[in-house]
Protein backbone atom coordinates (compact mmCIF):
# COMPACT_ATOMS: atom_id res chain seq x y z
CA UNK A 1 0.00 0.00 0.00
CA UNK A 2 1.53 3.35 -0.97
CA UNK A 3 2.21 5.94 1.68
CA UNK A 4 1.45 9.41 0.38
CA UNK A 5 2.99 12.54 1.91
CA UNK A 6 0.85 14.28 4.55
CA UNK A 7 0.53 17.35 2.32
CA UNK A 8 -1.77 17.08 -0.70
CA UNK A 9 0.17 16.78 -3.97
CA UNK A 10 0.79 20.08 -5.73
CA UNK A 11 0.98 20.16 -9.52
CA UNK A 12 4.37 21.12 -10.94
CA UNK A 13 3.13 21.00 -14.53
CA UNK A 14 1.22 24.27 -14.62
CA UNK A 15 4.28 26.54 -14.58
CA UNK A 16 3.52 27.96 -11.14
CA UNK A 17 -0.13 28.70 -11.93
CA UNK A 18 -2.79 27.16 -9.69
CA UNK A 19 -3.98 23.80 -11.02
CA UNK A 20 -7.44 22.46 -10.20
CA UNK A 21 -7.05 19.12 -12.00
CA UNK A 22 -7.19 16.06 -9.70
CA UNK A 23 -3.83 14.64 -8.63
CA UNK A 24 -3.79 11.96 -5.92
CA UNK A 25 -0.23 10.68 -6.31
CA UNK A 26 -1.07 7.36 -7.98
CA UNK A 27 0.63 6.53 -11.31
CA UNK A 28 -2.82 6.34 -12.97
CA UNK A 29 -3.73 9.81 -11.67
CA UNK A 30 -0.38 11.23 -12.81
CA UNK A 31 -0.79 9.76 -16.32
CA UNK A 32 -4.25 11.33 -16.60
CA UNK A 33 -2.92 14.61 -15.19
CA UNK A 34 -0.13 14.71 -17.79
CA UNK A 35 -2.64 14.10 -20.62
CA UNK A 36 -4.94 16.84 -19.33
CA UNK A 37 -2.02 19.26 -19.40
CA UNK A 38 -1.43 18.25 -23.02
CA UNK A 39 1.66 16.08 -22.54
CA UNK A 40 1.66 13.16 -24.99
CA UNK A 41 4.66 11.32 -26.40
CA UNK A 42 5.48 7.84 -27.74
CA UNK A 43 6.19 5.52 -24.77
CA UNK A 44 9.83 4.87 -25.73
CA UNK A 45 10.70 8.50 -26.59
CA UNK A 46 13.29 10.16 -24.35
CA UNK A 47 11.91 13.43 -22.99
CA UNK A 48 12.79 15.94 -20.31
CA UNK A 49 10.62 15.70 -17.22
CA UNK A 50 7.86 18.32 -17.59
CA UNK A 51 7.78 19.04 -13.83
CA UNK A 52 8.79 22.61 -13.13
CA UNK A 53 12.48 22.86 -12.22
CA UNK A 54 13.37 19.28 -13.23
CA UNK A 55 15.89 18.70 -16.01
CA UNK A 56 16.04 14.90 -15.89
CA UNK A 57 15.61 13.08 -19.22
CA UNK A 58 13.74 9.75 -19.18
CA UNK A 59 11.68 7.55 -21.45
CA UNK A 60 8.12 8.91 -21.55
CA UNK A 61 6.76 5.65 -20.10
CA UNK A 62 8.84 6.24 -16.92
CA UNK A 63 7.80 9.87 -16.35
CA UNK A 64 4.70 9.10 -14.18
CA UNK A 65 6.70 6.83 -11.87
CA UNK A 66 9.49 9.47 -11.70
CA UNK A 67 6.97 12.18 -10.76
CA UNK A 68 5.40 9.89 -8.17
CA UNK A 69 8.62 9.02 -6.36
CA UNK A 70 10.82 12.11 -6.90
CA UNK A 71 8.41 15.05 -7.03
CA UNK A 72 5.48 13.79 -4.93
CA UNK A 73 7.52 11.71 -2.48
CA UNK A 74 5.28 8.63 -2.53
CA UNK A 75 6.79 5.63 -0.72
CA UNK A 76 5.70 2.01 -0.24
CA UNK A 77 6.43 0.87 3.32
CA UNK A 78 7.09 -2.65 4.49
CA UNK A 79 4.40 -3.69 6.99
CA UNK A 80 7.01 -5.73 8.91
CA UNK A 81 9.96 -3.35 9.30
CA UNK A 82 8.58 -0.02 8.01
CA UNK A 83 11.41 0.31 5.45
CA UNK A 84 10.37 2.68 2.60
CA UNK A 85 10.57 1.78 -1.09
CA UNK A 86 9.99 4.05 -4.08
CA UNK A 87 8.39 1.29 -6.16
CA UNK A 88 5.97 -1.53 -5.35
CA UNK A 89 8.30 -3.96 -7.14
CA UNK A 90 11.08 -3.16 -4.65
CA UNK A 91 8.71 -3.75 -1.74
CA UNK A 92 7.54 -7.05 -3.27
CA UNK A 93 11.14 -8.26 -3.63
CA UNK A 94 11.86 -7.24 -0.03
CA UNK A 95 8.77 -8.99 1.42
CA UNK A 96 9.51 -12.11 -0.66
CA UNK A 97 13.02 -12.21 0.81
CA UNK A 98 11.55 -11.95 4.30
CA UNK A 99 9.31 -14.96 3.61
CA UNK A 100 12.34 -16.86 2.28
CA UNK A 101 14.12 -16.42 5.62
CA UNK A 102 11.14 -17.32 7.80
CA UNK A 103 11.45 -20.58 9.70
Amino acid sequence: MPVFPAIAPTCGLAGGAPCVLPLDGSVKSIRMHLRRHGYRHPQQQAVQCPWEGCSQTLKWMNIPRHIQSIHLGVRYRCPNCDKPYTRPEGLATHTASLKFYEI
